[in-house]
């Protein structure tokens, strides 16, 4: 089979598409303040856990929800779960305690 740009560029995109949804992270090991191999140990311990987790959920949610398709949608769609549990406890606390206020105060940590 002859690779043509085509057939690369169509390869690299998902790649391109996922960079472009990430670039807004910016973590790094100066965000640790590192100054000891046991701090650098714990980062990549950290970001090797964050990746396992994602690389899970993308196995896992891949193939019965079509939009997620790579380890960005994985991160989209954990954001949308806990906005959606956020969301429904704020409603389901207005409801129970009649104020509406009081619970935006709370939730969105709004000054009195």
């Amino acid at each position: 089979m002859k690779l043509t740009t085509s057939i690369l560029s169509r390869a690299k995109w998902p790649v391109r598409g996922c960079a472009a949804r990430l670039r807004g992270w910016a973590i790094g090991l100066g965000d640790f303040r590192v100054r000891s191999y046991e701090a650098v140990d714990k980062f990549m311990a950290v970001v090797l856990l964050a990746l396992t987790y994602l690389q899970h959920r993308l196995i896992v949610d891949a193939p019965s929800t079509p939009r997620v398709r790579c380890l960005a949608d994985v991160i989209r769609s954990h954001r949308d779960e806990h906005l959606c549990d956020w969301l429904s406890g704020a409603c389901q606390e207005a409801v129970a305690t009649g104020d509406a206020n009081a619970v935006l105060q709370r939730y969105l940590r709004l000054n009195p």
